[in-house]
């Protein structure tokens, strides 16, 4: 036999089989001298183990308490036989009284232990009616008291907050603290019946603060509690329901008048179909009167088989029954009806409907098909990208702006694809935001369906896109997409915060003074030198200050107090027509300021100032040096007009007398004479044609030489040209060639100037040129321009050379005869005055090219001395 262990029963059990053992008080010592609790359950399971017979019982024994140390080893060591065999007896007995004890124990502690969790039950259940209890009476805002046999009754609930009642427990049985005296007898009459009889009361009381409060006693099972309720707030409560009462039948009202300027027919009846209101259109079909009285709707509107089918919906449970009519009368016309039939708290039934005329729903259909065709066309319009989706989350609409976007397939969305389809290939295409945990995201992103108010989202995008997502519900119960690309936006962005920054650097590098003032006459914006220039700190120039602060230091500095104030007017006018203006301050220490006042919009004024004494000064310097130029011009032009004069009188006397000694009617000249009379010819001559360049150039850069233009033709001119070398031509055995284009017939130029122009080119090209070589006159159309080449095949030019061949008295190296190198000087000028240029290309030992080029139509010129007068 085995024994059920128990812990906490164990030492009782044991105890108690102990005490029923002979010699139970050794076993008990021995239990206290022994630490090991497990020898003496050992003993215990020993003794009240089943024996095979009882004879062998006491050996049995003996010989274990011979083996172990018991408390069997003070027993006395002889026994006779009738003795071992009643100790047996008695064993066995015991150790069968000690099972049964055992097993019932076991039993009780079971049971107590049953008890003790479904008391804990109940208590916990108990403790949860409890804190309902106290929630329910702590929102109520009511009182509570219990009589008890004491005279102050005990306080079960405070409400706090009550302007009626006060806020503290102990204060609240103590009526004659706050309820009138009058009232407070009363209520104490009443509570004494209460105590007496159980007789309940319901007595209102006034407090002290004037307000009412309802005292409500009654035995609630063995116990009288007292309630207190503030009457000021039911007083409230009653007056918003008065006020909603109100709203209602005003809301009433202008429904009724909404629904009787509807064309079709509405009406309210009972389950009868009775009718108790109709609007106007209801009674125009049914009622000519208000005498004819209370009408059925099944008379006025509908056939019989649609309120048959109104009824079967009814029947079935359905509140609402619309039904569409199986035919149309000879006009064509009739109504759908719609049937609400609904049941009151009160368990009345209240019925209404409308019957509306198919016709007009044909017409307010086809409206509504149109309005979405017009409403698709505009969204394919838009450049934002639109989706809407229906209620079960298909795609039911898209514009051409959404399939581009995200690369869609026309084919695929007219197919009406599940939302999680297109979120799964935009996912897929990499054009929507990395994230981590895409269900968070997505979960977050189709919360548009359930949302209150649009949800607006921005995606970043890996090819560098910028969009702005907005998803709002549908009235379907749908969602629209709406998905605006901000890529350019985002951009312009952050090139205008570039620009600005690169804005505010380069004002802070101007040396120029900078401030901007707003529409308010405040700064809002001012340059490190802006300070630097009128003396000012930071803190007095800061943002925000205020223009009359930043012109008083100015104010201070200025001589003219006159330019300061016309700033501030100008910053603080508000008129449409506000003019800039443009000054020169003098200051006090002796600097020179250039203000520009230039109105902005917005009401905005920017102003520059410059420090220009240096530049004033050198102005002033500049306009003494103008001035002596000016002089020294017309000293240089009172000068020409007399060396024309005299240097060409004498000349043309010693021409004129050396032509009359070559006469042969003066006299005869020997060879010598007549050799030197040549040279003397010679020499004047090329003083006189030198003295004519001296004097054009001089001219030319006097600016009084004006040119007479007229038209001639490029073969006469170069004809002219040529009279003047035909010796050296034909000395030097050079040809000059033409190479003149058909389509320049005529040139309009100077024809002295110009002849003079190109006899010097000439006479410079068969000066370079080697004997037998040719030089090439070419012209041809350039566009608006005529270019006229004179080109040589001669000995040329060096770099250095040919970049000083402009200059005046510049004969150059290679160059033969006796020239004072005026020839390209002048001959340039005079291209310049006819309106052109000239260029020079050169190679030593490869010949010259020299351009002329002119515009087709020059313009007159007008000598400078007589346009000043």
């Amino acid at each position: 036999m085995y024994l059920v262990h128990d812990s906490e029963a164990e030492p009782r059990v044991m105890r108690a089989l102990a005490s029923r053992l002979p010699g139970w008080r050794n076993w008990t010592g021995m239990a206290g001298q022994h630490s090991n609790a497990a020898k003496l359950r050992a003993g215990l399971l020993f003794a009240g183990s089943p024996l095979p017979g009882c004879a062998l019982a006491p050996p049995a024994l003996a010989q274990a308490n011979r083996d172990s140390t018991t408390p069997l080893d003070i027993m006395p060591d002889v026994m006779s036989g009738p003795m071992v065999a009643m100790g047996g007896a008695a064993l066995i007995g015991l150790s069968l009284f000690g099972l049964v004890l055992l097993i019932s124990t076991y039993a009780r502690l079971r049971r107590a232990r049953r008890r003790t969790q479904e008391s804990e039950i109940a208590l916990e259940r108990l403790r949860t009616e409890l804190d309902t209890t106290q929630s329910l009476v702590d929102t109520s805002g009511d009182g509570l008291l219990m009589l008890t046999d004491g005279d102050v009754p005990e306080v079960l609930h405070c409400p706090t907050g009550q302007s009626a009642m006060p806020d503290y427990p102990e204060d609240l049985p103590r009526f004659e603290g706050w309820i009138e005296e009058d009232d407070r007898k009363e209520l104490t009459v009443a509570m004494q019946q209460l105590r007496a009889t159980g007789q309940k009361f319901d007595l209102d009381v006034r407090t002290k603060g004037g307000t009412l409060v309802n005292v409500h006693g009654r035995p609630i099972g063995a116990r009288l509690i007292i309630r207190l309720r503030d009457l000021s707030r039911l007083q409230r409560d009653f007056a918003d329901a008065l006020h909603l009462c109100a709203n209602l039948e005003a809301e009433s009202h202008h429904l009724k008048q909404l629904l009787n300027a509807v064309d079709f027919p509405v009406w309210t009846a009972d389950v009868n179909g009775l009718v108790s209101w109709s609007n106007d259109a209801f009674k125009q079909r049914g009622v000519a009167s208000e005498s004819d009285g209370i009408v059925s709707a099944r008379s006025v509107v509908g056939d019989k088989d649609q309120w048959s089918e109104i009824e079967t919906c009814h029947d079935a449970g359905e509140r609402i029954a619309s039904i569409m009519p199986d035919r149309a009368d000879e006009d064509g016309e009739a109504d759908r009806l719609v049937h609400l039939c609904t049941t009151t708290k009160s368990g009345n039934t209240l019925t209404a409907g409308y019957a509306m005329p198919i016709s007009d729903q044909a017409r307010y259909e086809k409206a509504l098909k149109e309005v979405h065709a017009v409403q698709g066309r505009m969204l394919n319009a838009l450049n934002t990208a639109v989706c809407v989706f229906n209620a079960e989350r298909h795609v039911a609409f898209y514009n051409a702006a959404f399939a581009e976007l995200f690369g869609f397939q026309r084919r695929v969305l007219d197919e009406h694809p599940h939302e999680s389809t297109v979120l799964t290939y935009i996912k897929s295409t990499r054009q929507m935001p990395e994230s981590g945990n895409h269900r968070g995201w997505r979960d977050k992103f189709t919360s548009a369906y359930t949302a209150s108010e649009p949800l607006v989202d921005d995606w970043e995008l890996h090819d560098g896109r910028f969009l702005r997502v907005i998803t709002a519900p549908n009235a379907d119960g749908g969602a629209i997409w709406l998905f605006e690309n901000e890529t350019e936006k985002v951009e312009l962005k952050s090139r205008f915060t570039a620009l600005t920054q690169v804005r505010a650097a380069t004002l802070d590098a101007l040396r120029e003074g900078v401030a901007v003032f707003g529409s308010n006459g405040r700064v809002q914006l001012v340059n490190p030198a802006f300070l630097t220039l009128w003396q000012l700190t930071a803190d007095e120039a800061k943002i925000g200050t205020h223009v009359k602060d930043i012109t008083g230091p100015i104010r201070d500095l200025a001589r003219d107090r006159r330019v300061v104030d016309q700033l501030v007017g100008l910053v603080g006018s508000l008129g449409q027509r506000r003019e800039g203006f443009i000054s020169r301050m003098n200051l006090t220490d002796e600097r020179v300021i250039d203000l520009v006042a230039t109105p902005l919009p917005g009401g905005a004024t920017m102003l520059t100032a410059n420090d220009v004494t240096d530049s004033v000064g050198i102005e002033d310097t500049l306009r003494e040096s103008n001035a002596a130029l000016e002089e020294a011009a017309r000293i240089k032009t009172t000068f020409i007009k007399h060396v024309s004069y005299e240097l060409r009188s004498p000349l043309t006397s010693i021409i004129g007398f050396a032509q009359l000694l070559d006469d042969d009617e003066i006299g005869p000249l020997n060879d010598r004479q007549r050799d030197y009379l040549n040279f003397v010819l010679s020499s004047t001559q090329s003083l006189v044609a030198l003295v004519d360049s001296i004097l054009d150039l001089a001219t030319v850069d006097a600016g009084i030489l004006t040119l007479s233009l007229d038209t001639i033709s490029p073969d006469k001119l170069v004809d002219e040209a040529e009279v003047g070398l035909r010796d050296r031509l034909l000395d030097t055995r050079i040809e000059i060639e033409r190479a003149l284009d058909p389509m320049v017939p005529t040139l309009t130029v100077d024809e002295t100037r110009m002849r003079q122009v190109l006899y010097n080119l000439l006479s410079n090209a068969v000066a370079g040129s080697k004997p037998g070589n040719r030089v090439r006159v070419r012209t041809r159309l350039d566009d608006d321009r005529i270019v006229v080449s004179v080109i040589d095949r001669g000995r040329g030019m060096n770099a250095a050379q040919a970049k000083a061949a402009f200059e005046p008295f510049e004969t150059g190296q290679n160059t033969v005869g006796s020239g004072a190198g005026l020839g390209l000087t002048l001959s340039r000028a005079l291209v310049e005055l006819h309106g052109g240029s000239m260029e020079l290309w050169s190679r030593e030992g490869l010949g010259t090219v020299v351009r002329c080029i002119l515009p087709l139509e020059p313009e007159e010129t007008t000598p400078l001395d007589q346009a000043a007068e």
